[in-house]
Parts: C-alpha cells; structure tokens; sequence
C-alpha cells in the first residue's frame, strides 16, 4: 500500500472513531436527558389543567368575554393537550419493561437508551410543535384577560 493510501485509510479509522465516541457520549446521556424532557411533560400537563380550570370560570353565564374567544381558547387548550399526549405515547414507549434473564436490568437500559437515540429527534419535532401551541395558547389567554 503506498502511503497516500495509508493515510486515507487512517483518517476514515478516525472519522468512524470519533463518530462512535458521540454516539456512545449521546447514549450515555440520555437517561438524564429522557427525565428532563418527561419532568417538561409532567409540569406542563399540570399548567394545562389550571388554565382548564380558569377558562371554565370564565365561560361562566354573565361573563364579558365573547363566546367564539372562549371556544378559540379551548380549541388551543385541546391541541396542547393532543400534541402532550402524543409526546408522552412517544415517551412511554422506549420503557418497556422486557425481562431477558441474567443481567436483563443492564440490556434494558442500553436497549432504552438506543431507543432514546432513535427517538430523539422526532421528540425534538413534537416538543417544537408545543412549543408553537403553547404560545398560540399564551396569545389567546392574553386576549381574554383583556
């Protein structure tokens, strides 16, 4: 092999190396990262049901504000609500509980956290998408308290 050859050859090694550390750095990081996006789901599923609570007290008889702002409100209350059940089926489902046997804890978690890695992305898009909603519903609030 001449050396132009060689040192192709060693810069693909590298590359493929360096590739796997992050792979191996992101796999090892995504319990902590799991438990911040499903404590993210927790928090904002309890807001949902305050501001639930507080467009039923406003929807009361007698109350200023106009019935088609109050269904606007609901109608982004419930997408909130769609796109966090969504999320948290997404979540749900790279826990699985299988026993394999002798050190089946062990394979659970790798196997959980390549799952996580498969799935990283696509809950980026969701947790995007809330975001989207959650400040169509923070405008539409905002209108009703005028």
């Amino acid at each position: 092999m001449d050396p132009v050859s060689i040192l192709g050859l060693v810069q693909q090694v590298a590359g493929v190396s360096f590739q796997l550390y992050q792979l191996f750095n992101a796999i090892q990081d995504a319990p902590k990262e799991f438990k911040t996006y499903s404590s993210k789901v927790k928090e904002f599923s309890e807001t949902l049901m305050l501001v639930s609570e507080k467009i039923k007290s406003v929807e009361e008889p007698g109350s200023s504000v106009p019935s088609d702002l109050i269904q606007c409100a609901k109608q982004r209350l419930a997408d909130c609500n769609n796109n966090l059940s969504e999320i948290s089926t997404v979540l749900e489902g790279m826990c699985d509980k299988k026993s394999i046997g002798k050190g089946s804890q062990t394979i659970e978690l790798r196997r959980n956290r390549i799952k996580w890695m498969m799935k990283k992305n696509d809950i980026r898009e969701l947790f995007y998408h809330l975001d989207m909603r959650k400040n169509n519903l923070a405008l539409t609030l905002d209108m009703v308290s005028l």
